[in-house]
């Protein structure tokens, strides 16, 4: 099947479209439940992410001059960047690769040539942008993490008021911490993983999808269970640290430190990402339960970037609601002004 004859001779010939036609409808039958779910999940935070994007930008437009001096800038202003300029391209990408992709599998095996040339770009695009979101949004959750550990080793005690000097220090400290994560996780998934796939018994089949009816047992590879400790891990820090913050708190007898505003922010991201995850882990594991396949935890972890980018933009708007009302009242008063005729002072007659 995979063969074509010559004339003169036999020579084995991969047939790269029909094997891709073949391997597309196996997906299919084996994960149709996640190609159900998944995109379902996906088009509602999609859909709440394009709405509170505009409020986003206009409260970090309008309040980052008021940022700049608290020490926890450097991680609302890391987001704010990521967000505007490499999240709004991942979502460009995708919006363009999911109609192509869909024609090009319906299209199987009958491939033109401008088919394959338009679709390996795209892709690699897509995954580029795909690939710098999800690492943002894990480096971003290990930043939230410290800073609520911060705020717990605060609990009870009188903050004093820092000077330039200790914020500059400290958002200095902070972009360091933002440079070596994004060290740290590129070299976890370009040189160690990669290392133990090969060097693990059958790491061929450890890179390909598991099947339907393989156990849990067969499903704990090496690679993969690296990959749950290093990587899918990193989705429960936020739920277990926001648990241990109000465990610090219980016998505080409400006695809890003042924040300020971007503290006040960051913790209420923490409390939006808790809840989300929380409706996510439900369904996984109950999907977890019923099919017996330890790859729907994986994808959970896989809709991080989602979650995370969807509960920065909600608490912005939580936090800074009356802000941005009273930006648009003003907004409102200019433009009344700018439309009344010009004042003309007439002198009095002597």
């Amino acid at each position: 099947m995979f063969y074509k004859n010559s004339a003169s001779h036999t020579e084995p010939d991969l047939d790269v479209s029909i094997y891709t036609g073949q391997l597309y409808w196996w997906l299919v039958y084996n994960y149709f439940k996640e190609l159900i779910i998944v995109p379902i999940l996906f088009i509602v935070l999609a859909g709440i992410w394009l709405r509170t994007f505009p409020f986003f930008l206009v409260i970090n437009r309008n309040l980052k001059t008021e940022w700049e001096n608290l020490p926890e800038f450097a991680i609302t202003n890391h987001a704010q960047y990521v967000i505007k300029k490499y999240f709004v391209l991942t979502m460009i990408s995708i919006l363009v690769l999911v109609p192509f992709a869909v024609y090009y599998c319906f299209r199987s095996p009958d491939f033109s040539f401008l088919d394959k040339i338009l679709l390996i770009p795209i892709s690699i695009i897509c995954a580029v942008f795909i690939y710098i979101t999800t690492i943002f949004s894990q480096v971003y959750q290990i930043l939230v993490v410290i800073f609520i550990f911060e705020q717990c080793l605060k609990l009870g005690k009188n903050e004093t008021q820092q000077t330039e000097t200790q914020v500059a220090k400290k958002q200095s400290a902070t972009k360091n911490i933002i440079r070596t994560l994004y060290k740290c996780f590129i070299i976890r998934d370009f040189v160690i993983i990669p290392v133990i796939a090969i060097f693990s018994i059958g790491w061929l089949s450890e890179l390909l999808p598991v099947g339907a009816n393989a156990t849990l047992k067969t499903q704990l590879t090496y690679s993969r269970v690296f990959e749950l400790v290093s990587n899918d891990s990193i989705f429960f820090l936020v739920p277990v640290t926001v648990l241990y913050y109000f465990y610090r708190t219980r016998n505080l007898n409400n006695k809890k430190n003042l924040r300020n505003p971007l503290q006040d922010y960051i913790f209420k991201q923490a409390m939006i990402m808790v809840v989300i995850k929380a409706i996510l882990i439900t369904v996984f594991l109950i999907m977890v339960l019923l099919d017996n396949r330890i790859s729907w935890l994986m994808i959970a972890s896989r809709m991080d970037q989602m979650v995370v980018v969807v509960a920065v933009q909600i608490s912005a708007i939580i936090c800074f609601q009356k802000r941005l009302i009273a930006y648009r009242r003003s907004r409102k008063q200019e433009v009344f002004a700018t439309n009344l005729p010009p004042i003309i002072i007439v002198p009095p007659n002597c």
